[in-house]
């Protein structure tokens, strides 16, 4: 009988501990997304992509343009946002090794000195004990949770887990600001010529203005078209205008990219330098694209640490195994505090089993399983939207470059009329009037052409982002 108890009650306590109800994730990571057959059809355009690579970590080189990859490079390295999250990343490893030392027994050096004074009665009841003494002890304690169920393992990977989070937000900050940098830079520079071609219409328009007043002075003209074309240069001078404010703008929101002064001047000049070459499109975009993502990797992190969150909800179900100790002398004499008699060692094992919480230690369970679910369902949809990123770029791209491809053939044609206009013009076949407005028709085409350009750069760093900006090529 005296045996049957003590089984007894061990057994109800496990059998409490066991009582943990619904515990099962539904929920699955989606793998891949297949979207091959959209690339498979685009490689077959020679002239715009090629089978190739993934983009690399220094995607800007590849522009040639030694003041792009100046300006990145500068930004990455000045930027106060991409600080900012390396601090972060500092601060979760720093809170990792936190968590990770309870992993071991914790240590601490003790010395503790007790003072005692006797109330008279007491003293009458142990008239041998001094009324006024000092109890003293040194040593070393020591506390240590035995992690039968992977309890605190479990909480050091979820740490982990914030470790690689923040890692691969640091990265995706890198990707975004140098995309940025890239965008904005030819944002500039178009501008720039922008202005100049409009620049060049307006100084067109003056002298078909000044045309029309030597007609209306001569009285061969008329004060229609007179107003006509002074409300023409009217337009352009706004145009113009808003042209070189967009300009300011674009040069602040550059400089701050770059985490220097907004109102400093640019290191560089401006110069439109079009180069466009055969964009390269990996193999199996789809099946890779978790491995080349970085946001697609901090939330994979994420669901990784909620995954070992429930696993800690889990072990709290079951019994904790604690062990406490002393080690040290204890003496009432301080002269004789470290003598072989006043050596003290102590244990203190310590068994909680759980068996009445309110409903609490399941609740726990239930939030930690709901929440793992809820990032799963935000990393497929995260990985539904990278690959729809990736499908909107090819087609942004093939769009822009077929539309620039019949901007640059009506550029050369109407380059052609204008020249052929010009030459009638300088022979006396044709008037200065007609020789303008093929010019006219000519800067407004190129300026087209420009923005058309800039277009295509845009596309293509967008899709470069969309492809991972070169994270994974570390």
């Amino acid at each position: 009988m005296r045996v049957i108890i003590p089984f007894s009650f061990i057994f109800f306590c496990l059998s409490s501990c066991a009582n943990m109800g619904q515990k099962q994730v539904s929920v699955k990571p989606v793998k891949s997304v297949d979207i091959n057959s959209v690339r498979s059809g685009e490689v077959g355009d020679r002239s715009l992509f090629v089978c190739g690579d993934w983009p690399e970590k220094n995607w800007w080189d590849d522009f040639q343009d030694p003041d792009l990859s100046k300006a990145i490079e500068q930004g990455i390295r000045e930027s106060p946002s991409i600080q900012s999250v390396e601090a972060r990343v500092l601060a979760a490893k720093a809170q990792s090794d936190i968590v990770k030392s309870k992993l071991f027994p914790q240590i601490d050096a003790l010395f503790n000195l007790i003072w005692v004074y006797l109330s008279k009665d007491i003293h009458k009841k142990f008239p041998s004990v001094d009324q006024n003494f000092h109890f003293y002890t040194a040593g070393f304690d020591f506390t240590y949770e035995f992690d039968f169920w992977g309890k605190n393992k479990k909480l050091f990977l979820a740490s982990l887990g914030d470790v690689k989070t923040e890692e691969a937000l640091y990265q995706q900050a890198k990707i975004a600001l140098s995309t940025s940098i890239a965008m904005k830079y030819y944002d500039l520079q178009s501008t720039a010529v922008k202005i100049r071609i409009v620049s060049a219409i307006l100084e067109n328009r003056a002298k078909m203005l000044s045309m029309s007043n030597l007609l209306d002075e001569h009285q061969i003209g008329n004060g229609i078209d007179v107003n006509q074309r002074t409300r023409d240069v009217l337009i352009l001078q706004e145009s113009l205008a808003a042209l070189k404010e967009e300009l300011d703008l674009h040069k602040s929101s550059f400089k701050t990219l770059l985490g220097q002064n907004p109102s400093g001047d640019l290191e560089f000049g401006f110069a439109w330098n079009v180069q466009f070459a055969p964009f390269e499109l990996p193999p199996e975009i789809g099946l890779n694209l978790l491995a080349r993502r970085a946001d697609l990797a901090a939330q994979m992190a994420r669901v990784k640490k909620s995954a070992d969150l429930v696993g800690v909800a889990v072990s709290q179900f079951f019994p904790s195994v604690n062990l406490a100790g002393l080690i040290g002398f204890q003496d009432l004499d301080f002269s004789k505090l470290c003598s072989s008699q006043s050596f003290m060692p102590s244990l203190i094992p310590l068994i909680q089993l759980p068996i009445f919480h309110g409903g609490k230690l399941r609740a726990n369970l239930r939030e930690k399983i709901a929440v793992h679910e809820s990032i799963v369902f935000e990393y497929n949809e995260l990985i539904l939207k990278a690959a729809n990123e990736v499908v909107k770029g090819i087609s942004r791209l093939k769009s822009v470059n077929e539309r620039l491809g019949y901007q640059i053939n009506k550029v050369a044609a109407v380059k052609i009329i204008s020249d052929l206009t010009e030459i009638k013009f300088r022979q006396g076949i044709d008037s200065l009037y007609r020789s303008l407005q093929s010019q006219e028709e000519f800067l407004w085409a190129e300026l087209h052409q420009v923005e058309l350009q800039r277009l295509k750069y845009d596309a293509i760093i967008r899709l470069i982002k969309a492809l991972g900006g070169g994270y994974g090529n570390e």
